[in-house]
């Protein structure tokens, strides 16, 4: 993600990119990639190598893999966890990779502003009550949308996909544009 984002900012003349309004999106696994990447990319305390973003958009994906609500999924006994397959073992085997690749280790006042927009399966919103706590308190914009009665997977489906689209273009029109105009 973070060669993506140096391409664009050095190519944003050709395709006339503002490197100033960047945000990044993922759903599911790719949500919580998303979120990493924007939490940590904006992380001063690290001294972040990434690239910074000014918005982040988690599409049900979860934002700490440390909890114990996360965990009750990657921890059953005779189950795959593709999690534990990923970094190298369970979180008892390997629990500094597991707070390593949790978006809420990495909140700061510089967290750029994030929008979660969830399913109805509280599975998928593990860490997001955190994430938007700390944010709240860091003053950092943030905003949750669940959409009721939706499967995991509501983005790729209509009706579900036009009240998302209609959520994130408000969120990032705010944020990118009415709050930081050029």
């Amino acid at each position: 993600m973070n060669d993506a984002i140096k391409w664009l900012k050095q190519h944003h003349k050709l395709y006339m990119i503002d490197t100033k309004k960047i945000a990044v999106l993922g759903a599911s696994s790719g949500a919580h990639m998303a979120t990493l990447f924007g939490a940590m990319s904006t992380n001063h305390d690290t001294k972040s190598p990434y690239e910074a973003v000014q918005a982040i958009v988690n599409i049900d994906g979860v934002a700490d893999l440390t909890s114990t609500a996360a965990r009750m999924f990657e921890d059953k006994p005779g189950k795959i966890s593709y999690a534990a397959l990923w970094l190298g073992g369970r979180y008892a085997q390997e629990p500094k990779r597991w707070h390593a690749v949790s978006p809420v280790e990495y909140l700061s006042k510089h967290t750029p502003p994030t929008l979660f927009i969830n399913s109805s399966h509280d599975r998928f919103h593990v860490g997001r009550d955190a994430f938007v706590a700390q944010l709240i308190k860091n003053n950092v914009h943030q905003q949750v949308h669940t959409i009721p009665d939706t499967p995991h997977t509501f983005w790729l489906f209509h009706p579900w996909v036009d009240e998302m689209r209609s959520v994130l273009a408000s969120f990032l029109n705010k944020v990118l544009v009415e709050e930081n105009p050029r």
